[in-house]
């Protein structure tokens, strides 16, 4: 078993911050790395926690345009060979836990974001067991790019194994 690079659409995510947000405060921080439209979202009464889980229809309706997407881009089949086993069944996709470290210049609060997010292809082995700045460049480049999906809004790359 090795260490693998993945990247990935988040599932589900819980955050957690040491202070309480109001619900629009969340959304505002959040809507930087992902399209919090996407998710069904639960505030705890605390303000400390937020809970998304993606919005059924938006996984089946998007994935087909965006496997064609990352196989134009990166000219590699194995985008298509995922598609083609698992196609539009988000639960048929290996899936994994990550948690990136979120920190927002404007009140300099750190946000712990943990995400299960499933596997759009796997690379190459690697040799750590951890990225810092990578996932949150990655998630950043797509969720402020002009895609053509809104799946877009969901991406995270981590590391498997």
């Amino acid at each position: 078993m090795g260490t693998y690079y993945s990247l990935g659409l988040i599932k589900n995510f819980k955050a957690r911050s040491e202070v309480s947000f109001s619900e629009s405060d969340w959304l505002h921080n959040l809507d930087q790395r992902l399209d919090v439209s996407l998710f069904n979202l639960t505030f705890d009464a605390d303000g400390k926690d937020i809970h998304g889980v993606l919005k059924e229809g938006v996984f089946e309706n998007n994935i087909l345009d965006f496997h064609s997407k990352l196989m134009e881009i990166t000219c590699r089949q194995i985008h298509n060979d995922y598609c083609k086993e698992y196609g539009t069944n988000i639960d048929k996709y290996y899936s994994d836990t990550t948690r990136i470290f979120l920190c927002f210049e404007k009140n300099k609060e750190i946000i712990i974001f943990e995400a299960c997010c499933i596997s759009l292809f796997t690379e190459g082995k690697v040799l750590a067991e951890e990225f810092n700045i990578e996932p949150i460049l990655i998630n950043w480049l797509f969720r402020h790019s002009n895609f053509g999906n809104c799946l877009s809004g969901c991406v995270l790359s981590c590391i498997l194994g």
